[in-house]
This record gives C-alpha cells, sequence and structure tokens, in this order.
C-alpha cells in the first residue's frame, strides 16, 4: 500500500539531529594522539556519554501527539466536511448538466467574457484551461474544430429579468466554490500520483534526503622542475629516487636549467606539527625547497624599491671530496608603505579544523606576521578568529600587539567546524562602528567550504551589500589548490566585494598589505632565474629541492613570481669541477619586469672558480644557513645525498660551525630542534 508521508514525516522530525558541538574537536584531538597503540579505548572515551541533542526530547513529544488517536469530536467534524464537499460538488455537476449555472459559466468555460455570438448559432468554449489544471503537462491551444462545442441556452428567454438576475448571482457563488474544489482535488491527485512515482523508484520510502555537499578533493598544486627529455639525463635515477640527479653539461641541451623559485613553507610547517606529536612527516612529503624557503636569511638589505641577485659559493662539508656548493638568492629591497590615510583593516581568519590541511594555520600566522612590519604607526588591525563561533582575538591592534598575538597560540590548533555566516554578521556590526573618517576594510580568509544555506546566504549578501553601499572595501580569500567555489562567487558578486586564492605566506602578506594601503607592494613582476654552466669547468650539477611532480611533459611549477618589498628567495646547486679549469664556471641571469613602467629588467652574475673554493666556514652565513636547511630535508627524506649513517646527527654536527649570526636565528633554532627529534624518533 502506498505511504503517504505518515512516516515520512516521522523521518523529518528524527532527521538533521544536531551533532554536540565539540565531538568534532575531542575527535580531531583523538586522532593527534601520541600513542596509536590505545586509539580505540581512547575513540571510545571520546564517543562516550555523548549529551542528548538539543530539541530531541520535544521532537519525541511532536510525534507521540501526532500519532495518537484524534478525539471524537475532530473526527466527526472531518466527515461532515467531507460530506459537505461531496454535497457541493454534486451539485455543482447537475448544475452544469442541467444549464442552471447559466450561459457561459459552466466548468468548462474559458473566457468569463466572451464575445458577441450569433443568437442562433453555436456557443464555443475552450476548455484548455482546465485541461491545464489536471495535467501537469503544458498543453498547445487546440484548432476551432477540436474545441468542444456546447449548446448556448438562453435562461432569459423562458425566466423573467428578476429570477433571471437572482439565479446569476446564486450561481457565481456556487462556481467560485466548485472551481476551488476542481483545483484543489487536481493538486492533491498531482500530488498523490508524484508520491507514487517516487515511492517506486529504487525503492525509496516516500521521500529522497537531501545529499550532504562533498568536499573538494584538492590536488597538490603542481611544482618543481620537469625533467629533460634530452639523452644524458639519468630518468631512470630519477624514477628510482625521486630527486635530480648530476647532470654533465657537456651535452647542449643540459649546459642551462631554470631555477623555479618559492616562497610555500607549507612542507616545514607539516614536519614542525608533526614532530610535536612525535612524529615523522613520510619522506615523500618532505620538500627541500619548502625547507629554504622557512628560512629568515640573513642577507644583506637590497637596493631600496629594487630587486638584487646574490651569489656565493664554498666547499661542501656534505659527501664526496671535491664536491662544492652554489648558493643564489633573489631579495626584493624595502618599500616605504605608501603614504594613506589611516587605515582599519578587519581580518576574519579560518580557525576550524580545514586550516589543518596543508598547514594553511601556519602560512596565514607568517603572513600576518610579515604584515606587522609594514604596519605604519597610526594603521590598526582587529583580527577575528572564527569557527563554530567567532571571537574577537585582537581589538585595534598595533603592528607590536598584532606580532605577538601570532607569535602565540592562537592558530596552533585549528579545530572544529567553520560558521562562516556568524563571522559575517560580527564582521559587518564592527566595520559600522569604526570613528568617522577611519578608512575601513575587511578581509575574510578561509579554507573550509563555507556552504551556507539559502536564508544564511540572502543575509550575509545583503550584509556585505551593506558594507559595500557605505564605501567600506571588503573580500574573501581562499586558501585551496581547487580555486574558488561558486558559493563564495555568488557572494562576491551580490555583495559587491572581491575574492581570490592564496597559497604562500608572501600571498597572504601581499594581500593583505595592498588592501590596507589601497594599492599593490610589488617591487618586481615576472621574475625568473636562469643558470648555465661551462661544459670545459663543470663536470657535473644537480639542483637540491624542485623535484617534479610528474616526468614528462612540459615544466609543471611556475617559473615566473612576484616579489614584493622584504621578500627573499633562495636556491642551492651542488656541483664538481674539473681540475686545472680557467675561465668562467657559470653564469647566472635573473630576468623581471618593473610593476611602474612595464619596463623589462635584466642582471647576470658571472661566478668564477674562486667563487667556489673556500672553506665552509668562511661562507656567507646566508649561504651556510641555507646549506643546514637543505641537508636537513635531504637527512628527513632519506635521500639518496643524504649521508648514510646517522644523516640527522651528522647535520646537527656540521650546523655547530655556521657563524653566530645564523645560530641566533629563532627559525634556525627551530630547525635544528625538528632535526633532534627526529634523531630521538629514529
Amino acid at each position: 500500500m502506498p505511504n503517504f508521508g505518515i512516516d515520512d514525516w516521522m523521518d523529518a522530525q528524527l532527521r538533521n539531529v544536531p551533532v554536540p558541538h565539540d565531538l568534532l574537536s575531542r575527535l580531531a584531538e583523538n586522532s593527534a594522539a601520541d600513542d596509536p597503540a590505545s586509539a580505540d579505548a581512547r575513540l571510545d572515551a571520546v564517543l562516550r556519554n555523548v549529551p542528548v541533542p538539543q530539541n530531541l526530547e520535544i521532537r519525541l513529544r511532536r510525534i507521540a501527539r501526532h500519532r495518537a488517536p484524534a478525539p471524537w469530536w475532530l473526527r466527526a467534524g472531518l466527515a461532515a466536511s467531507v460530506f459537505l464537499a461531496l454535497g457541493l460538488g454534486t451539485a455543482g455537476y447537475l448544475g452544469l448538466i442541467t444549464g442552471a449555472l447559466g450561459p457561459g459559466r459552466g466548468m468548462l468555460a474559458e473566457n468569463p467574457n466572451p464575445g458577441p455570438a450569433s443568437s442562433n448559432g453555436p456557443e464555443v468554449h475552450d476548455d484548455s484551461r482546465f485541461a491545464a489544471t489536471v495535467s501537469p503537462r503544458v498543453r498547445q491551444p487546440r484548432s476551432v474544430a477540436d474545441q468542444k462545442i456546447i449548446p448556448a441556452i438562453d435562461e432569459r428567454a423562458i425566466a423573467p429579468d428578476s429570477v433571471a438576475q437572482t439565479q446569476d448571482t446564486e450561481a457565481e457563488g456556487v462556481t467560485s466554490l466548485w472551481n476551488r474544489l476542481v483545483d484543489a482535488g487536481s493538486a492533491l491527485r498531482r500530488e498523490l500520483r508524484s508520491r507514487q512515482r517516487v515511492q517506486a523508484a529504487l525503492g525509496a520510502g516516500g521521500n529522497f534526503d537531501r545529499l550532504p555537499s562533498l568536499d573538494v578533493v584538492e590536488l597538490p598544486p603542481a611544482r618543481g622542475l620537469a625533467p629533460p627529455l634530452v639523452r644524458g639525463y639519468d630518468m631512470l635515477f630519477q624514477l628510482k629516487h625521486g630527486e635530480h640527479p648530476f647532470v654533465s653539461p657537456a651535452h647542449k641541451d643540459l649546459q642551462s636549467t631554470r631555477v623555479p623559485l618559492t616562497f610555500s613553507t607549507a612542507s616545514y610547517d607539516l614536519a614542525v606539527r608533526a614532530a610535536r606529536r612525535g612524529q615523522l612527516l613520510p619522506g615523500d612529503e618532505i620538500r627541500v625547497e619548502d625547507f629554504l624557503a622557512a628560512q629568515n636569511h640573513a642577507l644583506p638589505p637590497a637596493p631600496a624599491g629594487d630587486l638584487a641577485l646574490r651569489v656565493a659559493g664554498s666547499s661542501s662539508p656534505f659527501g664526496q671530496s671535491g664536491l662544492q656548493l652554489l648558493g643564489l638568492a633573489v631579495q626584493a629591497g624595502s618599500n616605504a608603505v605608501i603614504a594613506h590615510q589611516p587605515a582599519r583593516l578587519i581580518v576574519a581568519v579560518d580557525t576550524s579544523a580545514s586550516m589543518r590541511r596543508g598547514a594553511r594555520g601556519e602560512t596565514v600566522r607568517r603572513g600576518l606576521a610579515k604584515l606587522a612590519d609594514h604596519l605604519a604607526q597610526r594603521d590598526r588591525i582587529t583580527l577575528i578568529g572564527f569557527a563554530e563561533q567567532p571571537r574577537v582575538l585582537a581589538e585595534n591592534a598595533t603592528g607590536g600587539s598584532l606580532r605577538s598575538i601570532v607569535s602565540s597560540n592562537e592558530f596552533a590548533r585549528p579545530a572544529g567546524s567553520a560558521d562562516f555566516a556568524a563571522a559575517i554578521r560580527l564582521v559587518c556590526k564592527l566595520a559600522t562602528e569604526g570613528e568617522p573618517g577611519e578608512a575601513r576594510r575587511v578581509v575574510f580568509i578561509t579554507a573550509g567550504s563555507d556552504e551556507l544555506d539559502e536564508a544564511d546566504l540572502a543575509t550575509a549578501s545583503q550584509s556585505l551589500a551593506a558594507l559595500a553601499d557605505a564605501k567600506i572595501p571588503w573580500q574573501i580569500v581562499r586558501m585551496s589548490a581547487a580555486g574558488v567555489d561558486s558559493q563564495s562567487t555568488e557572494l562576491a558578486e551580490q555583495g559587491h566585494g572581491e575574492i581570490s586564492t592564496v597559497n604562500s605566506a608572501a600571498d597572504v602578506h601581499a594581500m593583505l598589505l595592498k588592501k590596507l594601503v589601497g594599492r599593490s607592494s610589488t617591487i618586481a613582476g615576472g621574475v625568473t632565474l636562469k643558470l648555465t654552466f661551462s661544459s670545459r669547468q663543470v663536470s657535473g650539477y644537480r639542483l637540491l629541492g624542485h623535484e617534479s611532480s610528474t616526468l614528462t611533459g612540459a615544466p609543471t611549477g611556475p617559473l615566473e613570481i612576484d616579489f614584493q618589498a622584504d621578500e627573499a628567495a633562495t636556491a642551492l646547486v651542488e656541483l664538481t669541477l674539473k681540475p686545472g679549469g680557467e675561465g668562467p664556471v657559470a653564469a647566472a641571469e635573473l630576468s623581471w619586469r618593473d610593476p611602474a613602467s612595464g619596463r623589462p629588467r635584466r642582471e647576470v652574475r658571472v661566478i668564477k672558480r674562486e667563487d667556489l673554493t673556500g672553506a665552509f666556514s668562511k661562507a656567507p652565513p646566508w649561504l651556510q644557513q641555507g646549506a643546514i636547511a637543505a641537508k636537513a630535508a635531504e637527512a628527513l627524506r632519506g635521500s639518496y645525498f643524504a649521508p648514510v649513517s646517522h644523516p640527522a646527527g651528522q647535520v646537527l654536527s656540521v650546523a655547530e660551525q655556521v657563524d653566530p649570526r645564523v645560530a641566533e636565528q629563532p627559525d634556525f633554532r627551530g630547525l635544528l630542534d625538528l632535526l633532534r627529534q627526529a634523531e630521538k624518533r629514529r
């Protein structure tokens, strides 16, 4: 027997029971526990004594009242209503048959005010309106030949005028009631037929549950340098070890190589987080270039508002005798904060569990720390963190106080889900409470799906549109490799805002600084670095890190990047020299575009043999720091080129020889702590 919705109604009452607010964070903490042996016991403890969902008792009482027998007086009233409807329906039907409703007022009449007709000819009525009522399908207009012809009955010819008027008035009331009953019956019939079709589909019990939205699987962004498909490149070595092999510049296609530059620190941040939990990050997730980017290299200052290329070399303290190190550093000079009206930037940062993926929380922390160094004296930052509920982390903070906030543990343990709608409400409230004459700007940084229902989406769009109308620019920034989602795009369009994506701390810093001062702080655009070796001087070389995720095709990583003020990127190369050679060993070529004029710029540095043969202890501090960072990554990675026995211990031993200025760097000390923990775990 078909189910007409009783059980579906009960399912609806028990469906969508809210999950306890702290259940996700408790499960996340359990997954991050140190001792996996007792994971099942801890999981049982987490799932035990779960509080009763809110409003469950009220729903159960509602079900009991709904399923209870109706009172006798209510059943009697319903029966009387049915008999009344049947009686009226029968009367209307009989009136239609006998023509008692008058000319042109029958159920099949389409036009209540028909045009003039011949007194002796038939009257034409179109039944398309009634047909559309009883069938959901759209029907085409019928031709005159197909239209139903009903003889006209003129009651006025056999009845006095007063009687005819009375009959017309009574007929209009009955007709109106009858039409309403017909419409209701047609709608009920369509609903019952639809219900029966649904129940017959795949065994559904009368209703389809709304499927939850699926999270987009974000593939890691393509990175690295694709191997050259030429004779002389050991492709089998890279297939086996996942690293660039030593190549000889004797082949003309291997004399030059592009050097990718990156600001990403995700791999290093993930390794640090794993070490805090007493674990080691899998070797295939360690990227040498991320460890290099995570160091604040002790470089000499670059010219203000310009780009500088640094080149240094030394004998390598690692590996076989005769191995040399070549370090390359590209650095942007400082750019005094452009004169601008004092601004208050309101930044809402997602602190939910979605910020754990790819160490996004740490990426935002680094970007905010960079922003703190560029705040003018009268600029202020309001920082909001939002997960299951939004909270103000800093109110009108200066650069110094912002630096203290991001150095604390506010972003260290993201957990729970993100209530984006609540964050929008709080931010809009704070943004409208600014002082007169103060330039206010709003930025939302999020990594989750942030899926809003229709009501929240409409309310959020109205609130954000009100911000735009008040001349308060706002922007949604998604930390996602999959790009922006459709709902965020819709929100930006309806609320008259902007939307963008970021992947590194440098991107976060550049976006926030641009929003603060109202213009870009780019020093150089489209920066590329190329290295060319002399086949007479060099017997072999290899680039440390920057391995490609694919072995065929075009380069998979971006070979052109933009540099903001005070940003630096480094790369490291190992090479072996031929004995007794003379002349230049290599040449480094840096190319970029001036963002103001669009004019191309270029700088070339020639590298000589004497630049590469000095002692490691005498090398510039930034080269020492980069070499330790790169070799630490290879040790954790289990690289083919890492020392065979106790690789982390050997790197720690060499680290004792570095310049004191390097040893005092906080990020360098953090790198050594990571190595010590790895040495204990092996």
